[in-house]
């Protein structure tokens, strides 16, 4: 071999060597800056964990209220917060690393520490009030960022939420986490998720679910960040109303915004077709095709985030132990 050779091959081997390297690091990041939370109820082999849940707002009781957001790629907590949990038991560690995230208003930032919380676990006996209920499990090692200095609610992101089969019943108003799809449901449609250069990074996915408005077929982001909004399209969109629009205001966790409302546009989803209100806004978010499925769905329904699907419950039946 020559000199020439020689010089190649060891360029080679630095070039190679220097991306392994890289590779290995990102991998090792990644892991240290993501989420591990995972359900502890006593000897309960597939435990549920139900709150409240009104407008986006979960209730983990003592004042503690988190926005379950599935357009935030990370989860961050208040100062506030974290004092009540260390109040209510919870174990909570700080943990100096320094962490990437974007937040609920897609702003990527970086910080010095990160926290791992425990969330608490109820008994969920059907008639017991909220502020009666018994801890009985622990929702664990759940990785916050702190929360921006300009935010005033701490956020669930989709790096939890996608952790768990997540169940909501609209006429209990409860929201669930589980690790498992409760016995009575049946699939409706697959969804599908979109790894990011952010999810190489700790930061959770992002999903969709196929549907169609007025018989034009799109991708819809899954977005629980609106809480009065079913479905939103782009303001260009609203040429396929099939009858009068009128004027209405979309509200956001990041704002209002000026809209057009079809209180009765024909949507399909899966196997099932029906009239939805539609929202034709532009917000100027990252996804202009948007659906709310805790305001979409009218009756029991679970978003198998593991499995990539969404079950549907077929008679109006109240989630196992609701409260």
């Amino acid at each position: 071999m020559d000199l020439k050779s020689c010089r190649i091959s060891r360029k080679l081997i630095i070039a190679i060597a220097s991306v392994g390297l890289i590779a290995v690091l990102t991998w090792g990041y990644a892991r240290a800056n993501s989420q591990h939370a995972y359900l502890e109820v006593g000897n309960v082999d597939s435990p549920v964990a139900l709150y409240p849940f009104h407008q986006s707002i979960i209730d983990f009781g003592g004042g503690v209220d988190f926005c379950y957001n599935t357009g935030s790629f990370i989860s961050t907590i208040l100062p506030a917060d974290l004092e009540r949990l260390k109040k209510m038991g919870m174990d909570i560690d700080s943990v100096s690393f320094p962490s990437f995230g974007i937040d609920h208003l897609n702003k990527a930032f970086f910080c010095s520490k990160m926290y791992t919380v425990d969330l608490p676990v109820y008994d969920n006996r059907p008639g017991v009030k909220p502020e009666n209920r018994r801890v009985v499990g622990r929702m664990k090692d759940v990785l916050f960022l702190p929360a921006p200095s300009s935010d005033t609610l701490s956020t669930l992101g989709v790096d939890v939420i996608e952790r768990f089969v997540c169940l909501f019943s609209p006429s209990t108003k409860t929201i669930g986490f589980s690790t498992e799809v409760p016995d009575g449901f049946e699939l409706l449609t697959d969804i599908s998720s979109e790894w990011t250069a952010a999810t190489l990074l700790g930061c959770g996915k992002r999903y969709y679910v196929d549907m169609s408005i007025e018989n034009n077929s799109h991708s819809f982001f899954i977005n629980t960040s609106f809480p009065k909004v079913n479905v939103a399209l782009p303001l260009e969109d609203s040429v396929l109303a099939n009858s009068d629009l009128r004027t209405s205001l979309l509200v956001t966790m990041r704002g209002s915004f000026r809209a057009k409302l079809l209180d009765k546009a024909w949507v399909n989803i899966g196997d099932r077709a029906g009239n939805h209100p539609v929202f034709f806004a532009n917000t100027g978010f990252l996804e202009s095709y948007v659906v709310n499925p805790m305001n979409f769905f009218l009756q029991d329904v679970v978003i198998d985030y593991p499995r990539n699907r969404i079950l549907l419950r077929p008679r109006a039946e109240l989630l196992p132990a609701s409260l």
